[in-house]
């Protein structure tokens, strides 16, 4: 059975879109229509985690707004631990919000 499958690399199957700098001078604390997902939100071993959101309220080019079901995985881990490097996620529904892809983070095409 080994025999019967063809060896190719991941890079011929997908592609992963990287997400936009939006300006920090938009983001804000509290509730807006749009939620900038961050590695910050991601769990470890992957999912994700929304307990702590930036909302942001500034322009924004609709390559950059994310459908409910788009895979995302963390692009870059800050902390000092990196464990959320590479986790996969997928994007809830918005119920009334967008989410934004944000630089740091790849969408799975």
């Amino acid at each position: 059975m080994a025999g019967d499958w063809t060896e190719i690399q991941l890079r011929e199957l997908i592609d992963i879109k990287h997400g936009a700098a939006f300006k920090g001078k938009y983001f804000k604390d509290e509730p807006a229509p749009d939620i900038l997902l961050t590695p910050g939100n991601f769990a470890i071993g992957g999912g994700l985690k929304i307990d702590k959101l930036k909302f942001y309220d500034g322009p924004v080019d609709d390559d950059y707004v994310l459908a409910a079901d788009d895979l995302i995985v963390t692009m870059t881990d800050l902390s000092k631990q990196a464990d959320t490097l590479g986790y996969p996620a997928l994007v809830p529904a918005a119920n009334g919000k967008r989410f934004l892809h944000n630089q740091r983070i790849g969408k799975v095409e």
